[in-house]
């Protein structure tokens, strides 16, 4: 199964979907650093199987899924 950990922002209004972050390859491993510290440099690894969420100006995030 292909897995992937890329982040996409979906606009209702407009219908469009934007790329945010994440890699374009298949079942990429994470990249962690110090538990409870912020780094730009962190990535999560991909997961078989997609969260949402809708942020308070009705914009859609959809995290990861199969391909």
């Amino acid at each position: 199964m292909l897995v992937f950990n890329d982040l996409w922002k979906y606009n209702i209004s407009t219908n469009q979907w934007t790329w945010m972050s994440g890699s374009n390859m298949a079942n990429q491993p994470g990249i962690y650093g110090i538990k409870g510290v912020p780094s730009n440099s962190t990535i999560p690894s991909s997961r078989a199987y997609s969260t949402s969420w809708i942020h308070s100006e009705n914009t859609l995030w959809l995290f990861g899924g199969p391909g």
